[in-house]
């Protein structure tokens, strides 16, 4: 009779484990996986939730006048996407679940080597014209013309140019704080077909394989409209980042930190007080440079621009604090011989101001 009893005592127990998820004491439960209809639904799991509730006060830049400050604050950096990803990863959760929820919140990542962003992908269509532009022999470290060679079916040449400042040094700095107004940046189905003005950061690896990115402003005939945009080449390629203004001058920030990780240095992109992207670089000391770049179809000329480019206020930074971009360090500036973008620039304060224009 008493063994009828404890078998009976223990089909209950047992009933309310598997229905109520009731744990006994001295029963080890399996551990939750999380589903992804599960996950998909917004507070699933409160901890994660804050981290995107919170996570525009934490993607704003601080006010900051010491330089060693700023420094501070950008080495030890980490945005909401990445609290986000780190906290999911203690969770367990597949890098499918971590995508999904990456995705409802605005935000991507790359599950091989951990890079973040905040932003949108390109569009189809936006996406061919980019693979057009930026096809497989461009290089932000060699002159654009000599990078580019398309022949149409009639047999013209669809053409591309730029102008650039570069930084001669490649082994100091690891950072670029600069302002820059992207101007007029003509496009026309006679005449430019993509402007592009852009900060390229980065050098070739030691294979002699590009590694770069960048942040500035695109813009189409496909897509007349101004936008920001960051890049870098092999993690998370382009990513968009709201509508940019011709006449407005804005902040970019692109530092490279002193932690190392299997995939390079992280660095971080910050557009108008905003962070945008976080990803990888085999060096912290890079090469630097501010371009102008412009695509025609055919045998169509590069149309003018009404406003120029504006580049100001540019600084690096350095072990200790940071350098201006002026009369020292050396400066290297290029514009194609035969066609705009054409350039210019003098000392404005303490640096180079760098205008250019089509």
């Amino acid at each position: 009779m008493k063994k009828k009893v404890k078998t009976g005592i223990l089909s209950v127990l047992l009933a309310m484990v598997l229905v109520g998820g009731t744990v006994i004491p001295g029963v080890l439960a399996a551990p939750v996986v999380a589903q992804p209809q599960q996950i998909a639904a917004a507070g699933y799991d409160l901890e994660i939730q804050s981290i995107f509730d919170s996570a525009a006060d934490y993607e704003k830049y601080p006010q900051m006048e010491d330089p060693q400050e700023e420094v501070q604050f950008l080495e030890s950096y980490v945005s909401p996407a990445q609290k986000a990803i780190n906290a999911m990863k203690a969770r367990q959760y597949s890098d499918e679940q971590i995508t999904s929820v990456l995705n409802e919140h605005g935000y991507g990542w790359d599950p091989k080597t951990g890079s973040c962003w905040k932003g949108r992908a390109p569009t189809p269509e936006e996406q061919k014209d980019i693979n057009y532009i930026r096809g497989p022999n461009y290089s932000p470290f060699t002159q654009i013309n000599e990078s580019f060679s398309e022949t149409e079916k009639d047999g013209t040449r669809d053409s591309a140019a730029g102008a650039t400042m570069n930084l001669v040094d490649e082994n100091t700095y690891f950072g670029i704080n600069l302002y820059m107004c992207p101007g007029d940046m003509a496009i026309s189905s006679t005449g430019t077909f993509q402007h592009v003005v852009t900060t390229h950061v980065g050098k070739r690896k030691p294979s002699g394989a590009d590694d770069w990115t960048e942040a500035g402003v695109a813009r189409s005939m496909n897509d007349p409209t101004r936008q920001y945009f960051t890049y870098d080449n092999d993690e998370g390629g382009w990513q968009f980042h709201g509508t940019a203004s011709s006449s407005a001058s804005k902040n970019y920030k692109i530092y490279i930190t002193s932690t190392y990780e299997s995939a390079g240095y992280v660095y971080h992109i910050w557009i108008d007080g905003s962070w945008k992207r976080s990803g990888h670089l085999y060096y912290r000391q890079t090469k630097y440079n501010c371009a102008n770049e412009i695509w025609a179809l055919g045998s169509n000329p590069f149309s003018h621009d009404a406003t120029s480019s504006d580049f100001q206020n540019i600084y690096l930074y350095k072990t200790t604090g940071y350098q201006w971009w002026g009369n020292y360090p050396a400066t290297q500036t290029y514009w194609s011989p035969d066609n705009p973008p054409y350039e210019t620039h003098y000392m404005y304060g303490s640096s180079w101001r760098w205008l250019t224009w089509a």
